[in-house]
């Protein structure tokens, strides 16, 4: 089962690019990290994929839930 799923997810900040284009899909069972230098964005990921910022483009979902839902 597919615990996150991002396609394509995009996310700007003041007209300045964050995010570009990222996808990628953790499944149930598997252990992954997000390393990246300060300002890479690894932030800003999280807050998308929480709900705490709005996607420019591009989906994301947790547990199949986007996070707009409200059961997120």
């Amino acid at each position: 089962m597919k615990l996150i799923e991002v396609n394509h997810l995009s996310k700007k900040i003041h007209g300045k690019d964050i995010l570009k284009d990222i996808s990628f899909t953790i499944n149930d069972g598997e252990c992954v990290a997000l390393i990246g230098p300060n300002g890479a964005g690894k932030t800003t990921l999280m807050d998308c994929l929480l709900g705490d910022k709005f996607l420019t483009s591009g989906q994301a979902s947790v547990r199949g839930l986007k996070p707009t839902d409200e059961q997120m």
